[in-house]
């Protein structure tokens, strides 16, 4: 848990590519009280790698978010309750929240920046009771 005010969390997925100018980008472009840095990313296709780029910029995706700690704790953090345990809608909330707090998010595209494309198959999904919607993306 971060306890120091002053630190800048970033909300990240899993599957990155991470350029080595990353921190210094999210520090540039964090001011506290004011703005979070939401960066653009390249998301890779199915077999895609860094090395032979298919895929796009993803411009509807908030998935990456970095804001100070004061910003995060003012405005709730991560909605744990209504994202627990399924997929989808967390990040676009969380920007509600951002916004409403009358804060700006900074979007840029960050070169270098991939997400690797993965199956949604079963992610949160209860095999019991999925259907075919719970399976497509």
């Amino acid at each position: 848990m971060v306890t120091e005010p002053n630190s800048i969390l970033f909300v990240m997925d899993l599957q990155l590519d991470i350029p080595y100018h990353f921190l210094d980008d999210v520090r540039k472009h964090c001011v506290q009280h004011k703005v979070a840095y939401g960066p653009l990313l390249v998301r890779l296709l199915c077999g895609a790698t860094t090395h032979q780029l298919t895929g796009f910029w993803e411009t509807a995706g908030y998935g990456l978010m970095a804001m100070y700690k004061t910003d995060w704790d003012r405005i709730g953090g991560m909605n744990v309750k209504e994202f627990n345990n399924k997929w989808g809608g967390e990040d676009w909330e969380i920007c509600d929240r951002i916004l409403m707090d009358g804060m700006e998010i900074e979007r840029l595209k960050m070169m270098h920046l991939f997400h690797y494309f993965h199956s949604k198959k079963g992610m949160w999904a209860d095999v019991h009771n999925a259907t075919e919607a719970d399976y497509l993306f």
